[in-house]
């Protein structure tokens, strides 16, 4: 067997695609059974880099076993070579209460992994843990043979570091729109422009105060006070520098800004969407296509066994 994988490196959009997965399944069957799916990426070296994964069809027979559909498995597994040539089979994922721990099943699954992958991973996913949790949810395995028994296999635990790139950390900042408690987060925009409100508020309140003041010392109505008229001068003549025609340019500049921060949003996730139509058209296309060739090579067949109802071609 190969040597041992030494780091898992996982894409938060693995992640997120495990999570939404388990989540569909949960509100259509009312309950929180298992799901399952196989792992697409890379390895280099001793480690490994999961970059996608898609949903597999496994039943649970009458005496408490897997039955994983192969046919289905195969079908998408081409789909997705042609579509993403450059990434492998790296193993199966499965939703359970402890990742931490290896069951029967578990070693199950991978052993069906390595029909297709020489050194396949078990990436476990427990959806059940609280999100304020510190313990991270993920756990991947790697498998070896117990050096006493060769019929027996052992599953460890890998290390795992959680990546993104530039696309996902976009997504996954449009996702994360709101917090944990339900309300809107804020952007780093919204917080400075919430700081700049604030100072000009200050400031309106403090020429305020200082505009009353002076009123209440020309009518007497309150003792004068050098030091304050001084502090007050110098504000007058720090406002004195200020040009006032940049202003509208300012504001301007500031609301154009905002407007083609808001336009990017929006064209990155036109983008996105883009992206993942053109992939399920592939996706489609290749599927028509092989249908269509099955479809040749049936009535070609039957032509040739039945030249008289058929013709031959």
């Amino acid at each position: 067997m190969a040597r041992g994988v030494s780091t898992a490196l996982i894409h938060s959009v693995v992640a997120l695609h495990i999570s939404d997965h388990w989540t569909r399944v949960r509100v259509q069957n009312n309950n929180s059974q298992k799901v399952y799916g196989a792992l697409l990426g890379k390895h280099s070296g001793r480690n490994i880099e999961i970059s996608n994964a898609f949903e597999l069809k496994v039943s649970v027979t009458d005496d408490k076993k897997l039955d994983v559909d192969e046919e289905y498995f195969a079908q998408r597994s081409a789909l997705y070579k042609e579509t993403f040539a450059d990434l492998d089979f790296l193993g199966f994922y499965v939703t359970c209460d402890d990742n931490e721990q290896a069951l029967e099943s578990d070693v199950f699954l991978q052993r069906k992994a390595m029909i297709h992958s020489e050194a396949p991973i078990l990436l476990k996913f427990n959806a059940n843990e609280p999100v304020a949790c510190d313990k991270l949810s993920l756990t991947v395995f790697d498998s070896r043979v117990d050096p006493t028994d060769e019929q027996r296999l052992l599953l460890q635990q890998v290390p795992v570091k959680i990546v993104n790139e530039v696309a996902e950390q976009i997504g996954l900042d449009h996702l994360a729109r709101y917090s944990r408690e339900g309300a809107p987060a804020e952007s780093t925009a919204s917080k400075q422009l919430g700081a700049q409100i604030g100072s000009i508020a200050s400031l309106h309140q403090g020429l305020f105060i200082a505009s009353q003041y002076i009123k209440s010392v020309q009518n007497d109505q309150i003792e004068r006070d050098n030091s304050i008229l001084q502090e007050i001068n110098k504000l007058c003549q720090k406002l004195a520098v200020l040009d006032a025609n940049s202003a509208p340019e300012n504001d301007f500049l500031q609301s154009t800004d905002q407007k083609l921060l808001v336009l990017l949003t929006a064209l990155t996730s036109v983008q996105g969407q883009t992206v993942r139509l053109v992939d399920r058209l592939n996706v489609l296309a290749r599927d028509r296509l092989q249908h269509e060739r099955s479809s040749f090579i049936q009535h070609r067949h039957c032509s040739n066994l039945f030249p008289g109802l058929f013709g031959r071609f």
